[in-house]
């Protein structure tokens, strides 16, 4: 049996997520974002920004770091929700279903700005899920990596 430390693994994992075939480069993620080791955010944001690589690994990119975002805000768990929070969750919902031009930049604008941890929970996660492309530079700004 090999054994790495966690740099080399994380090294490792970062390099099959920047040049591997898709199939190959998401499954890296998710051991990557959990490796006891610094931060990914940074190169998940810049494999997020890479048009040459393939969308489906970029959109798989933009779903982890709505998570890391969700964290290192500290609304990850937040489980005091009220009534009316289950109802403005709801709202971006059905917005997150409108089509794109209409609902990225108010999810967008919710995820930088909304006062209320589940809204905004909630506007990064359908953020993510979006799979446009600029929600890079949203979770890059609140991760403050730019």
């Amino acid at each position: 049996m090999l054994t790495v430390s966690a740099s080399e693994a994380t090294s490792w994992l970062g390099d099959l997520i920047l040049r591997a075939p898709p199939r190959v480069a998401q499954k890296a993620v998710f051991p990557l974002v959990l490796a006891d080791a610094p931060d990914p955010w940074p190169l998940l944001v810049r494999v997020a920004r890479d048009e040459n690589r393939p969308l489906t690994v970029r959109r798989s990119v933009l779903q982890w770091l709505g998570m890391g975002v969700t964290e290192r805000l500290g609304i990850a768990d937040d489980d005091s929700d009220t009534e009316e929070d289950e109802m403005r969750k709801q709202a971006v919902f059905v917005l997150s279903q409108r089509p794109k031009a209409e609902s990225v930049p108010e999810l967008m604008e919710l995820a930088r700005s909304s006062k209320r941890p589940s809204v905004r929970r909630q506007a990064i996660f359908w953020l993510g899920q979006s799979g446009d492309l600029r929600a890079a530079d949203v979770f890059a700004d609140l991760l403050k990596l730019r």
